[in-house]
């Protein structure tokens, strides 16, 4: 939904009538669900560290958008991907230990503030799977 109203926005704001230009707009979004929840970025560290507190030990999934827009031909395809990480136990001090990392604030600017390709992370994954 968000990806779409993305989309949405930037045809009104950048191209007043479709069919106008000869153009494809592609867009996405990443939200983390846990315990039926939606996490998008964390608001702040605080927020971050309860987060990855929640993850120790358990699962969660995220669920991706990207949306391509055809401007000229007025078409819309939407592609969805979901998969679910499993982590194992990982230290209260990831966040803090991400933060000190090259990466710095990485951990606000990712859905459910973990990236689960970080080096300090990929360590604690202990599975994905994939869903289409």
């Amino acid at each position: 939904a968000i990806a779409g109203a993305k989309c949405d926005a930037l045809l009104e704001r950048h191209f007043a009538t479709e069919g106008d230009d000869d153009a494809v707009l592609v867009c996405g979004d990443q939200v983390v669900t846990f315990e039926g929840r939606v996490r998008e970025k964390p608001a702040d560290l605080d927020e971050a560290r309860r987060f990855a507190r929640s993850y120790s030990g358990s699962s969660c999934s995220t669920v991706g958008c990207v949306i391509t827009h055809d401007i000229l031909h007025g078409t819309r395809r939407v592609d969805v991907h979901e998969a679910t990480v499993a982590f194992g136990e990982f230290p209260p001090t990831l966040v803090d230990d991400i933060l000190a990392s090259d990466d710095g604030p990485v951990v606000l600017q990712c859905a459910g503030g973990l990236m689960v390709e970080h080096p300090l992370l990929q360590p604690h994954v202990r599975g994905c799977v994939e869903t289409e």
